[in-house]
């Protein structure tokens, strides 16, 4: 979650600056480790946010415990054992209408595939927490497109080395996109914001603007995060760093 060593730019492919579809989420990878190792490795290995065209859609529906239920054992999260002190990790977010590739969709797009992982219980814990400051008195579809920051030292999140797959990680895909014969190779964009918190794009073809506001986590704000804006972008991540 290699098809490139190197992580140059495509020249072939045209990118173009736009403006977010949604509200952009940056996950603070020191706090879950894990999981950002997991979803490094699907958006590396496998493309994963190249197919995220259109975000999450949140679900704040009267029935969303019922739902993210359904969407956990779509994913294969109900039914794998990690063991003690370990917690499984679903993607899409069993909290989106993308969870479980749309077993419950509400008529919003849904993701070609996704992945389960055991990751320890803190990593979980951390994780949740920062969806949910983030997420927090948003409507029913509110739409939002997650990426990793502070992946400095994180395995498969270094733009340098080659990706490895988890020992416990599972792809799960849908039935009519179990092989990707025509899968275009991801390609990076990083950025940096405002308080300095780097963050990369694999896969999107389309750059954010300079100016875009992004949501940083940040656990020591009252808020649990705040709003920034984007003030520089690498288009070569030969010359990107975490730090």
């Amino acid at each position: 979650m290699q098809r490139f060593a190197s992580m140059l730019l495509f020249a072939a492919v045209a990118l173009v600056q736009v403006e977010a579809r949604g509200d952009i989420k940056l996950f603070d990878c020191s706090k879950m480790k894990s999981i950002c190792s997991a979803a490094c490795y699907y958006d590396r290995e496998l493309g994963g946010d190249s197919w995220m065209t259109d975000g999450f859609n949140y679900d704040n529906s009267a029935d969303k415990e019922s739902h993210k239920s359904k969407r956990r054992a779509a994913i294969g999260c109900k039914s794998k054992n990690c063991g003690s002190g370990q917690s499984c990790d679903e993607y899409p977010f069993a909290s989106s209408y993308q969870g479980g590739l749309g077993v419950v969709g509400g008529g919003y797009p849904t993701m070609r595939d996704g992945f389960n992982v055991c990751v320890p219980q803190g990593d979980q814990s951390s994780q949740g927490g920062q969806l949910k400051g983030f997420v927090s008195g948003k409507p029913d579809g509110y739409n939002y497109e997650p990426h990793v920051s502070n992946a400095g030292g994180i395995a498969n999140c270094d733009t340098k080395q080659t990706p490895s797959e988890p020992a416990t990680f599972r792809h799960v895909t849908t039935p009519q996109n179990r092989r990707r014969a025509n899968a275009q190779p991801p390609i990076a964009q990083g950025y940096e914001t405002q308080s300095g918190v780097r963050f990369v794009t694999f896969g999107k073809r389309d750059i954010y603007s300079l100016g875009t506001t992004v949501w940083t986590a940040n656990t020591t704000h009252p808020d649990g995060g705040f709003e920034e804006p984007i003030v520089r972008h690498f288009s070569d991540l030969d010359g990107f760093s975490w730090e």
